[in-house]
């Protein structure tokens, strides 16, 4: 006879939680990182691309100086680029048949409802998540006597949390540029809701079994600090709402960083469990740290006030180390604000690629909170006299103002300026867009700014779509979105000039649509727009600009999209009830209402065949409402025209917390 004990059914086993709980914890930590994985490998092509392009090194090193000397080199004398930049050879069918599919499918995620703030890719991973976790917490649990499993599978979603909560996340530098942490800040969101969700499940069935057999809740360390850990959640979770977010930031900041530190400290009190999955978190935590220590730069920069919305600040001694539409946390030593910092886009390219004749760095901080109006307030109050303020820079010394100059039909930079007819400014015809009118009251270039000392941390996030592998490209910005898209198009525009085709850059065409709520907003970025605008006309030049404007009225982003991708009958403006250009397919100048000189035929398609099957591009960056009906947009036509327009891209930045 064998010594061995005889094994006891299944059926008549007591569960261990201790035993079987652990095991759906690594259950769906592999799944978390399978997916990860899956996404990761997805993402290959464009990490390589990423690496070529030296965007990891940025995101590593950060913001540098040239202390070898400097030289600006005119775009005058840059590559000729005449050619059209098409490659030469025949794309086999399956490959472009590939792309369709590809870009199809990338266009059906874009969908977006209102009022969720998720598209339906993202809906559909968070959805994913949460079955995933449901599963792994009912499986085969007794979930109502024995609630471990529910406590486990709080414990097993921490690295998840953390990986998509820092700033220098692997995960967003192995996926390449544009996957930042503010594009994976919506999973962790919703893993935290998830984690708080499972620690509710855990904690109140445990509450529930003491008051049935009569067991104290509060008095025995296990007991007392699973209250104080669900306590901690709750506190974590509440003063995250978007809410709290918007209306008291540092609020949310502060109880956050304090919160999550406590929660470790009595997580670990609670169970000896949780020791495995705190290490994870922690070494994310310290990468971050790391990362953003090797970043930290302290520079010398200027604040100016255009007026008494806005402030420019302009940072010295910047020659690369960063990408057009990325963003930094921008800390100014002024003000009073020393312990503050907050994120700020980048409104430049790099000098290697901008169309500014300037080492600099400039950002556009828009007055809506208490930090904001006192940056203002400061630059108003200490700006130095105009011979004592820095006169380096040369940009241009031109502002936009209510009498608008508008080029002829054969230049190749438009400028439209549309308002509804009540308010229509008088508009005047000229020969080139050179001929700007200059107002009285000069352009922030040429005002005195205030001397501060300013650190950055950074950069951070970037467009995910290289707007240069397209033949036409649309920019659309609401409000002090213009902050994105000014630089992007700087970007797009000096590489086209500097680099040339040889550089493989395709784009001919390229629509910039901004709206704001006033005339004043113009002098927000009016140099720098208009330096770029003057370089798009040289003679080199090869590009067809058309910038349009809008005041109090917010033109029809699908209207937009159509209409570049050539399916359209006219211009935006022509919503607007304005005449059909027999020779541009726009709306006349006769009524007064709007100018507006893109050359395009009757049917709205451009007159360059070159850009049939070149693709689009899309990038936006303003309120919720206007990403949303983007998204919508490029999300039908891709799914219609794919097959004629080539690869549909779209790249989104919700200004909202």
């Amino acid at each position: 006879m064998s010594d061995a004990p005889p094994s006891i059914p299944a059926e008549f086993q007591v569960y261990n939680s201790y035993v079987t709980d652990p095991i759906f914890q690594r259950k769906f930590s592999i799944v978390w990182g399978s997916i990860a994985g899956v996404a990761i490998i997805l993402s290959l092509p464009h990490f390589v691309k990423s690496v070529r392009s030296g965007h990891l090194s940025r995101s590593i090193a950060g913001i540098w100086e040239d202390l070898h000397g400097w030289s600006y080199e005119p775009i005058a004398a840059s590559r000729n680029v005449n050619s059209t930049g098409e490659k030469t050879g025949i794309k086999r069918s399956f490959v472009k048949k590939f792309v369709e599919l590809t870009s199809a499918a990338k266009s059906l995620a874009l969908w977006t409802a209102p009022g969720l703030g998720l598209d339906l890719g993202q809906i559909i991973l968070v959805v994913a998540y949460f079955v995933t976790l449901l599963l792994c917490i009912t499986i085969q649990s007794e979930l109502v006597d024995n609630p471990n499993r529910a406590g486990f599978m709080a414990i097993a979603q921490l690295p998840v949390i953390f990986l998509l909560a820092t700033k220098n996340s692997p995960l967003s530098l192995l996926l390449g540029a544009g996957h930042g942490w503010e594009k994976l800040n919506f999973l962790h969101r919703w893993a935290g809701r998830g984690m708080f969700l499972s620690a509710a499940v855990h904690g109140s069935l445990w509450i529930r079994n003491h008051l049935q057999y009569g067991i104290q809740i509060l008095g025995s360390q296990k007991e007392t600090s699973g209250v104080a850990c669900f306590a901690l959640l709750g506190i974590i979770t509440l003063s995250s709402l978007k809410v709290v977010r918007a209306f008291a930031y540092q609020v949310f900041f502060i109880v956050h960083m304090l919160a999550v530190i406590a929660l470790f400290i009595t997580i670990c009190y609670h169970t000896i469990y949780a020791v495995p999955y705190i290490f994870p978190p922690l070494a994310f935590y310290g990468l971050d740290l790391v990362l953003r220590l090797l970043r930290f730069r302290v520079k010398d920069a200027t604040l100016i006030a255009p007026d008494n919305q806005m402030t420019i600040v302009r940072v010295l001694d910047c020659d690369g180390g960063w990408a057009a539409g990325q963003h930094v946390r921008l800390r100014v030593f002024a003000a009073n604000r020393v312990f503050e910092s907050h994120p700020l886009t980048m409104m430049s390219a790099p000098p290697r690629t901008s169309c500014l004749p300037d080492r600099a760095l400039f950002f556009g901080a828009r007055v809506r909170g208490d930090w904001s109006r006192a940056l203002n307030e400061y630059a108003h109050a200490n700006a130095l006299p105009q011979s004592a303020s820095d006169t380096s820079s040369e940009l241009t010394n031109v502002a936009v103002s209510d009498e608008i100059v508008v080029e002829g039909s054969d230049a190749k930079v438009d400028l439209s300026l549309m308002e509804p007819p009540s308010k229509a400014p008088g508009l005047k015809a000229g020969a080139n867009m050179k001929e700007f009118l200059v107002p009285e009251k000069p352009s922030w270039a040429a005002l005195a700014g205030a001397q501060v000392q300013v650190m950055i941390d950074g950069p951070y996030g970037g467009c995910r779509v290289d707007l240069g592998e397209f033949s036409r490209v649309l920019f659309v910005a609401g409000g002090s979105g213009v902050t994105f898209t000014l630089g992007l198009l700087d970007d797009i525009v000096g590489r086209c000039l500097r680099l040339g085709r040889s550089g493989g850059e395709r784009t001919s065409r390229i629509e910039f649509v901004w709206y704001m709520k006033s005339y004043a907003c113009i002098d927000w970025v009016a140099p720098l727009l208009t330096e770029i605008a003057l370089r798009a006309d040289a003679e080199e030049s090869s590009l067809d600009l058309h910038i349009s404007i809008f005041v109090t009225y917010r033109p029809s982003v699908a209207g937009l999209v159509d209409a570049l991708a050539g399916e359209g009958s006219a211009a935006p403006c022509c919503e607007r009830g304005g005449t059909v250009c027999e020779k541009s397919g726009c709306c006349g100048a006769k009524s007064g209402k709007s100018v507006c000189t893109c050359k395009k035929s009757a049917t709205g398609v451009s007159a360059d065949s070159n850009m049939e099957g070149g693709g689009l591009a899309v990038c936006t960056a303003g309120p919720e409402g206007m990403t949303r009906e983007t998204k919508n947009a490029v999300a039908r036509l891709a799914l219609l025209r794919a097959h004629r327009l080539g690869r549909i891209e779209c790249h989104t930045e919700v200004y909202t917390l």
